[in-house]
């Protein structure tokens, strides 16, 4: 596991580097071409910088073991930014369309298409590039903060790639008689952006509230947990078992309530704690995030909640 953490801490802190280049790059050929889409790029990447720092510091937290203050860990902070950093694309989107629309409503905006065009080579390639790393990492040690830290760089890559398409049309645009739409070109862009873009946030938004407010992981998930608890306690005389599952960041907790029957026997308090060895090890090599609680019970009233 810290192996892990080490891997998503170095990509995290590639991360910050590159928002920084990215942050520079926009902001600079924004007052050189006066783009709308630019300054936002460019803003978009200023503001990812910041929540970059919270994601590592989330990070190192969920390495942390539990304590008097955070009795389950601290990974339930992980879902937390997840809806913060989500909220933070969908807010940008929105508000770049709602500027987008007005720079139409207000007769568009002129713009140099030959830096531009060059911004917009480095920014697409370069975006797709980290995210693209990121993404790699994220599945290599097995990150939630990765995976969405990854679909932030997409999302800007996407935007960059819009915007450079955008100015190339414009470019050819210039040399026809239509070359009077030209001021239309960037908040047009603008909108086609951010209304492509809207569904990556919103789709991480659903799925890390379903981990902040403790639902139950997706069916599939239960249903192979299910299938997985089922061989491990075949052996077992049992006369039925519950589970509880929440997930939370990297970890996912289980509860389970083992309804033994008249034919369970054992002598010691060991032999349950092998047993419970057994179904770990067989749960653990399923997902090596899951973290659980085995409980021996005959009434199956103890398994409900009161």
């Amino acid at each position: 596991m810290r192996d892990n953490a080490r891997i998503e801490q170095s990509a995290l802190r590639f991360s910050m580097i590159s928002i920084i280049f990215f942050v520079v790059l926009g902001l600079v050929f924004a007052a050189i071409t006066h783009s709308g889409s630019i300054l936002f790029d460019g803003i978009y990447s200023l503001i990812s910088f910041a929540i970059a720092s919270l994601t590592l510091k989330v990070s190192q937290l969920a390495e942390k073991p539990d304590d008097e203050i955070f009795h389950f860990g601290y990974t339930q902070f992980e879902p937390l930014i997840n809806v913060f950093k989500s909220l933070f694309v969908i807010t940008a989107c929105i508000y770049a369309l709602f500027g987008a629309v007005k720079s139409l409503l207000s007769g568009g905006n002129l713009m140099d298409m030959g830096y531009a065009v060059i911004y917009g080579s480095i920014a697409a390639f370069g975006s797709f590039g980290v995210g693209l790393y990121l993404k790699r990492k994220s599945k290599k040690c097995r990150s939630g903060l990765l995976q969405v830290e990854a679909m932030e760089w997409m999302i800007d890559a996407m935007l960059s790639f819009g915007i450079l398409v955008g100015f190339l049309c414009a470019v050819i645009l210039q040399q026809t008689r239509w070359n009077y739409l030209m001021p239309y070109v960037d908040p047009m862009l603008l909108i086609i952006i951010a209304v492509v873009a809207l569904p990556v946030p919103l789709k991480i938004l659903i799925n890390n509230m379903r981990e902040v407010i403790s639902m139950a992981p997706p069916e599939p998930f239960i249903s192979d947990l299910e299938k997985q608890l089922e061989n491990a306690t075949k052996d077992i005389p049992l006369n039925d078992y519950e589970f509880r599952v929440v997930k939370q960041g990297r970890n996912t907790f289980v509860l389970v309530h083992l309804m033994v029957s008249d034919d369970f026997h054992f002598n010691t308090v060991a032999d349950l704690d092998r047993i419970r060895e057994k179904i770990d090890d067989r749960i653990v090599s399923f997902n090596p995030e899951i973290v659980m609680e085995i409980l021996f019970i005959k009434d199956k009233e103890w398994a409900e909640y009161k």
